[in-house]
């Protein structure tokens, strides 16, 4: 992620009523924020324009009403409460580091401050579409309006549309295939969660141009629900990179284990971004699709 300005706002006191005990939900008392707002100043100091900028005062007071509006037994509840808040208030806001203190946190010890610190921001995220059974442009292009439509994704760009034969797999329908790339605040898991279940509803739907049900279509080639690898599909979509971050799970991989051998992968990201780079090959898609290039035509 690039580096930003910052905008600082500490120590604003709230009087609010969070906690575990029912005394301090009755009582209440001062809890104490900082914030670190990352933004770019630079162009809006030049026009020196209020309307331009993340105007502090307006995110303060904003604060401050968060903290009075609900009542919590977490401080760290709070804390993801207002940060989300916040980014999703002040498009200007890509990232933001928020602590919330509790000096008067009911403990019979001798401390001077309870506090919890969270960063949340705006990621970049690159996923890949693809489809062999059904309307399969219609599928992934309801699916990327179903992108666009959730709260916690904006700057959708997507490709466009190629067709290309079947990997791994070839007894099966040739694909339509594409990439889409966004800003999201949902963690890896959460986006996984989210883009399968769009699978999922679009695996319920009927071809209506050929009269029978997609699960018909099914039945003929190979499972759409992703127990064949490789196989015939009305829907897939699957998370290419996540920023820089590198995960390993059994129901996760990122960067995708095998983005850097498909061509129909590599085609659209690089019309979306011609110098993105692979975060483990150290290498440009670009790259990476000239080095496949010349492995198909040394084959």
């Amino acid at each position: 992620m690039q580096n930003y300005d910052e905008i600082r706002i500490e120590n604003l006191e709230c009087f609010a009523y969070h906690g575990v005990k029912p005394e301090e939900n009755e009582q209440g008392q001062f809890f104490y924020i900082n914030a670190v707002l990352y933004t770019e100043i630079r162009k809006v100091a030049a026009e020196d324009d209020l309307n331009q900028t993340t105007n502090y005062s307006k995110v303060a007071k904003y604060i401050n009403e968060l903290m009075t509006r609900e009542t919590y037994q977490l401080i760290e509840t709070v804390a993801e409460k207002i940060a989300l808040s916040i980014l999703l208030e002040f498009p200007l806001v890509q990232k933001l580091d928020l602590e919330v203190r509790k000096p008067d946190a009911p403990i019979n010890l001798n401390f001077t401050s309870i506090s919890v610190k969270i960063t949340r921001g705006w990621q970049r995220v690159y996923i890949a579409t693809g489809s062999n059974l059904g309307d399969s442009e219609q599928l992934i292009n309801t699916a990327i309006g179903q992108i666009k439509g959730h709260p916690q994704i904006r700057d959708v760009r997507a490709s466009s549309l190629i067709n290309s034969t079947p990997y791994g797999v070839t007894d099966q329908p040739d694909f339509v295939n594409g990439a889409v790339t966004f800003h999201t605040l949902l963690t890896p898991y959460e986006l996984l969660e989210f883009l399968q279940g769009l699978e999922i509803a679009a695996g319920r739907g009927r071809d209506n141009n050929k009269g029978f049900a997609v699960e018909e279509l099914q039945s003929n080639f190979l499972s759409s629900n992703k127990s064949v690898r490789w196989g015939a599909r009305t829907l897939d979509l699957d998370i290419l990179l996540y920023e820089d971050i590198l995960i390993d799970e059994a129901d996760l991989v990122i960067p995708h284990s095998d983005m850097h051998n498909r061509d129909f992968v590599l085609t659209p990201l690089i019309s979306l971004n011609r110098h993105l780079k692979h975060p483990v090959l150290n290498r440009s898609m670009k790259q990476l699709l000239d080095d496949l290039t010349e492995r198909y035509a040394v084959t």
